[in-house]
């Protein structure tokens, strides 16, 4: 058996996201399916769900939106599901080995599975897809994240046998290849449609495409001959809907009040409008909870006086966090305490009341520190005023500006001076990209593994470096071992230890401040029965079924 160690991988972030979805929402761990089941499961009929964006990219090799993968998580199977608990199911493939040096996965596919064009899935059709992913010309993005750094090749070692190798083990593969980005198309399609592939769709699974209007909506229509659902589904063969339709609605309220007239069920529904659907017998609504990692603001560390812990701890203690939960988000969204949200493996619930909001313990702290209140009512030292350039982009998502400034009165209380910079995107990027700043947040819906992309010492931003999300600045070769040892750790006790000491670290150390875990919103009309959500919290309508009105 073969065993590479190579040196460290400067693409750990690629590993690290293993195909996170950083655009918008979605993502995360199952819930509660949506509405109670007082009736036995009808067959056909149609649901339309609402969606807050367009999708734009319907092949999972090239694509990378969150809302193109709820779409396509209908048409694509993967070779492995990932239950919500984070356990690794039979789906295309029905078993898989292991090599004892942790570098090559030998899948046994599902005989007897077809694809919506009638070619068959074997072994070759697995490899062409995975083939593709890895070369340029397909421009993949999170399909190949979801390979992981470490992903050599594929063989076609029988006709219903891949084998999949590895330059060194990777504790995530088995993660990343349940991800819908590793979803198995028809090479036939993919050859016949060329380009246009991203409009034409055409996978195993339980939904087939119908059409696609850009901008406007997605219709899906039942895949007659399913019979391969995952394990852990309440039911076999094909899904009850006849037609799935996406339709876009960006507008939030106008999306939230669609629901029962010509839409049935509607995603991300504002916090507000959560109580208002849970005291309306009409509908019904699920919250979510999505795993990765949750909005948290990161300091500096490049920046003075932000490259210290005490000052990092002397502002995190100003910052009144649990009024922000209870003012903002209305018991929809939690406090965070963790740089890693509950939803996710490896989750650290140790972390929980471990810091505190104290104003007079700030002031105290930056008393010590040497910077003294001048009349202005801000602190000084040295001649330099004590201040914070806040980052934050201009684009409305979950009140991130309102948290931004309650956060600037809090510190403003403790003599902080903070600069609100609220920028379109471009700007934004620019502005980080050149180290521009003193604190910005981000939330990444991912798994464990995010944990890598975010506090990885070489995934710090850069003009011209692409999206890398170590906005903290951190270098610690402390964390970076610990990110290694984990990523390579087939022991799962001890790469659990591994991921709790970073988290640990993070919060030790003041390098984030979580905020708030954010769950994934949706709600439906009362004749809608069973939407069920996968471990990243993508909508899944196999089980879904629709009642008389």
């Amino acid at each position: 058996m073969k065993k590479h160690v190579t040196a460290r991988s400067k693409r750990i972030l690629l590993s690290a996201l293993a195909g996170a979805s950083v655009v918008a929402l979605a993502a995360g761990c199952s819930g509660t399916p949506a509405g109670e089941s007082p009736s036995e499961p009808v067959e056909g009929g149609a649901l339309t769900f609402a969606l807050d964006s367009a999708p734009d990219n319907l092949d999972p090799g090239s694509s990378s939106s969150s809302v193109n993968a709820e779409v396509m998580r209908q048409v694509f199977d993967s070779l492995v599901w990932q239950s919500p608990d984070h356990e690794f199911k039979p789906w295309l493939a029905e078993d898989w080995a292991l090599s004892d040096d942790g570098t090559e996965y030998t899948f046994t596919l599902r005989d007897g599975v077809t694809f919506h064009d009638d070619s068959q899935l074997d072994a070759a059709s697995v490899c062409f897809n995975f083939d593709r992913v890895t070369d340029p010309e397909t421009k993949s993005r999170s399909a190949i994240s979801a390979l992981g750094a470490f992903y050599e090749g594929c063989e076609a070692s029988g006709d219903l046998e891949v084998t999949l190798s590895l330059s060194q083990p990777d504790a995530t593969f088995l993660s990343g290849l349940s991800q819908v980005w590793l979803g198995i198309q028809s090479p036939t399609a993919i050859e016949k449609y060329g380009d246009d592939v991203t409009t034409h769709p055409t996978g195993t699974g339980p939904f087939v495409f119908d059409s696609m209007a850009l901008n406007s909506n997605v219709v899906l229509t039942k895949n007659a001959d399913y019979d391969w659902a995952p394990e852990g589904m309440k039911h076999s063969g094909a899904a009850y809907l006849d037609t799935l339709k996406f339709l876009v609605v960006t507008e939030p309220t106008t999306r939230f009040r669609s629901i029962g007239n010509n839409v049935d069920a509607a995603e991300t529904i504002a916090t507000q409008d959560v109580a208002t659907a849970k005291d309306d017998p009409a509908l019904g609504v699920d919250v979510v909870s999505v795993p990765g990692t949750p909005y948290q603001l990161f300091f500096n560390e490049s920046h003075a006086p932000w490259d210290t812990v005490d000052a990092r701890k002397a502002a995190r203690m100003a910052m009144d966090i649990p009024s922000i939960i209870e003012s903002l988000y209305f018991g929809v969204f939690d406090r965070a305490w963790s740089p890693l949200s509950p939803a996710s493996k490896y989750f650290d619930d140790s972390l929980k009341d471990s810091v505190s909001y104290d104003l007079d313990a700030a002031k105290a702290a930056f008393d010590d520190l040497g910077w003294v209140v001048g009349d202005d009512g801000y602190r000084y030292k040295d001649g330099e005023i004590l201040k914070l350039d806040y980052l934050v982009p201009s684009a409305k998502r979950e009140k991130r500006q309102q948290v931004a400034q309650f956060l600037q009165e809090n510190l403003k209380d403790a003599g902080v001076k903070v600069n609100l910079q609220f920028l379109a995107s471009g700007p934004y990027s620019a502005t980080r990209d050149k180290n521009d700043y003193d604190v910005m947040g981000l939330s990444l819906t991912s798994g464990y593994s995010a944990l890598g992309a975010i506090y990885d010492s070489d995934n710090y931003p850069a003009p011209g470096k692409g999206n890398y999300y170590n906005y903290a600045q951190l270098k610690s070769d402390e964390v970076d071992g610990w990110i290694e040892k984990a990523q390579l750790s087939a022991d799962d006790a001890e790469a659990e230890t591994y991921w709790k000491n970073i988290q640990q670290y993070v919060i030790k150390n003041a390098v984030s401040v979580p905020i708030y875990n954010f769950n994934y919103t949706v709600a439906f009309a009362a004749h809608v029965h069973d939407i069920s959500y996968n471990w990243k919290s993508y909508p899944v309508f196999y089980d879904s079924y629709v009642t008389e009105k």
